[in-house]
């Protein structure tokens, strides 16, 4: 995985790194995108409930 995370039985965290950064950087560029955008990182769940 190019993006490293940290996980226990009940809770996962995954974070960016320089790495990682650059490796989505590489990848939006890649596809032709024209920018990126971060959205609000408070509603963020993996159970998938907001």
């Amino acid at each position: 995985m190019s993006v490293p995370y940290v996980s226990s039985d009940t809770l996962w965290i995954g974070y960016d790194n320089v790495r990682s950064v650059k490796l989505k950087m590489k990848f939006l560029k890649d596809q032709g995108y024209g920018g990126v955008i971060i959205w609000s990182l408070d509603l963020d769940d993996k159970t998938g409930d907001f």
